[in-house]
């Protein structure tokens, strides 16, 4: 038997531990902090190391290993348009590599929350899958009845909805936190979610006409309706409440999906619903997705401004690549079109 020696070079086969027969290539690796990362089209993956696993050296014979860490991958539009673009621009305008480590850990954090908030948007798709038919038949097959038979449920519905609305909040706060490393915005923990306060700070800071400025003037409606849709759930009360109505029966024998409905009336004066659930939350999902990358772009051409030689371009739509389809890249300026 061969001897193991964890100081020596070592090859892996990176497998899905939910489904071991599928061969998928390693697309990007990146090092991130102290961790190397694994970027299939699919899957996202963590190398762990020996010394990482045991960074004592207890056991000498502890092996390396790496383990999933999302099941999204370059191919998704929310690793794509967030991680990946920024693996693309942040070295054109950062020179050191300590800045570039920052800035990437920060947005990789960004980008986990991030696809907390889609996985519960992907797991709820799976489940109308599954549901909406068991529905559709419990309907149709108990027409002659005098009673129909109790629906089935998503499971732990309201929860669900709690991790989305934690997560989503922890997005839009490190979204400030991210531009704070280029523009001095004062964050700490008493004020982090205070975002009219951090958007007054940019517009006197930057101006009016500043496009990250005007962006995030444009967004702070939904901004701030995510933000208090979480204090909702989170401190229930008169005038900050949600409600959640899981898969129902409707007069007329009909069934209606899950509906959520929503007071805000003590900071937003805003009360609305019922509303389709999965439809909100994956608008809003979008809704971040799209932000982030826009001020991640915003912020490399504030950056390349003066550039003497490089400017951002936008990739044509037929070139994207569909393995990793991010959206901008730097070129030299005299290769822009006019």
């Amino acid at each position: 038997m061969r001897k193991f020696n964890r100081d020596s070079a070592f090859s892996i086969a990176v497998k899905d531990p939910d489904n071991l027969d599928k061969q998928e290539a390693i697309l990007e690796s990146l090092v991130i902090g102290d961790s190397l990362y694994l970027i299939k089209a699919n899957s996202i993956y963590r190398m762990l190391t020996a010394d990482s696993i045991d960074p004592e050296r207890t056991e000498l014979g502890t092996k390396h290993s790496y383990e999933k860490v999302a099941d999204f991958g370059c191919s998704s539009e929310y690793v794509a348009r967030v991680l990946m673009q920024a693996v693309k621009l942040v070295p054109f305008i950062n020179s050191s590599d300590a800045e570039k480590d920052e800035i990437l850990s920060h947005i990789w954090g960004l980008n986990s929350q991030l696809l907390n908030c889609r996985n519960v948007v992907s797991e709820l798709e799976h489940l109308y899958q599954e549901l909406i038919p068991k529905c559709n038949q419990i309907i149709s097959g108990n027409q002659n009845n005098d009673f129909l038979p109790a629906l089935p449920k998503v499971p732990e519905l309201d929860s669900k909805v709690r991790v989305y609305l934690t997560n989503a909040k922890l997005v839009l706060i490190d979204t400030f936190k991210f531009l704070s490393l280029f523009y001095a915005i004062p964050i700490n923990d008493r004020n982090e979610s205070h975002f009219n306060k951090h958007v007054e700070f940019l517009n006197e800071s930057l101006g009016a006409d500043n496009e990250i400025v005007k962006l995030l003037a444009q967004d702070f409606d939904w901004i701030r309706l995510l933000s208090e849709c979480r204090n909702a759930i989170e401190h229930s009360g008169e005038g900050q409440r949600i409600e959640v109505e899981n898969f129902s029966i409707k007069p007329g024998n009909r069934f209606s999906l899950p509906v959520w409905t929503y007071d805000l009336t003590k900071k937003l004066k805003v009360k609305k619903g019922p509303h389709d659930l999965l439809n909100d939350l994956d608008v809003l999902c979008s809704n971040m997705m799209h932000l982030i990358e826009d001020l991640i772009v915003l912020v490399v051409m504030d950056k390349l401004k003066s550039h003497p030689i490089l400017a951002l371009y936008k990739i044509d739509e037929q070139a994207l690549k569909s393995e990793c389809p991010v959206r901008y890249d730097v070129t030299l300026k005299n290769n822009m079109v006019s």
